[in-house]
């Protein structure tokens, strides 16, 4: 990966962690933090964005669990009023 890919990279990233939840970005920021000391941008890049994927297949996970329970309370709710 060229340096204007990385930087490419790290630019999209950027705006892709504006759209986690501030706990996420916390971590992420201390992650930058961390790993800009060791000075290599293309490592940095490659971590950053095995976390964001990590970090969106758990808010993908805890969207569809939140799903499911909601779904389950409104069949309760309406067991309830119609029973």
């Amino acid at each position: 990966m060229t340096e204007q890919e990385t930087i490419l990279k790290l630019v999209e990233l950027t705006v892709e962690l504006s759209a986690l939840p501030a706990s996420y970005r916390a971590d992420l920021r201390r992650m930058l933090r961390e790993k800009m000391d060791q000075r290599d941008p293309e490592l940095l890049a490659q971590q950053c964005m095995e976390y964001l994927t990590l970090a969106v297949n758990y808010m993908c996970f805890d969207l569809e669990a939140t799903r499911r329970e909601n779904e389950y309370l409104r069949t309760m709710l309406e067991n309830q009023s119609g029973g």
